[in-house]
């Protein structure tokens, strides 16, 4: 599962909105049953270190990992920008919509999103260089 399926799923179970995917990409949740149908919970499992994100940091190259958090997560913050946070009825027209889009994009994906990956790839070289030195 990546990080922008789990995002979108987790966002949906706490908000409950109408149950359709944020994301086209992302997989339609179950519907809920009634309480009296439903099947009885399962005990819960206990979570694994690192959560959803194990993925991330138990790959080789840990600063290719990184990197691809951080795209991921600059990428869901950009679909969430644009097609979440605001509606076509907020603008006072198509003019400052597009105005609004394209500053996102200019700011977002192409500023902070770079930023944000550059620094998730050094954190991954830095701790895989402080491994090699203090370990054996």
């Amino acid at each position: 599962m990546s990080f922008k399926t789990w995002y979108h799923n987790d966002y949906l179970r706490e908000s409950d909105l109408d149950n359709s995917p944020l994301d086209a990409e992302a997989p339609i949740p179950q519907q809920q049953m009634p309480a009296d149908k439903a099947p009885a919970p399962a005990a819960p499992a206990a979570p694994a270190a690192g959560g959803n994100f194990k993925r991330y940091f138990t790959g080789g190259n840990l600063k290719a990992s990184l990197s691809g958090l951080g795209k991921e997560l600059g990428d869901a913050l950009v679909n969430f920008a644009l097609k979440e946070y605001v509606t076509d009825d907020m603008f006072d027209g198509d003019d400052n919509k597009l105005k609004y889009e394209t500053e996102v994009r200019n700011k977002i994906a192409e500023d902070y999103n770079l930023k944000l990956v550059e620094i998730l790839r050094n954190a991954g070289i830095f701790l895989a260089t402080a491994k090699d030195k203090y370990t054996k």
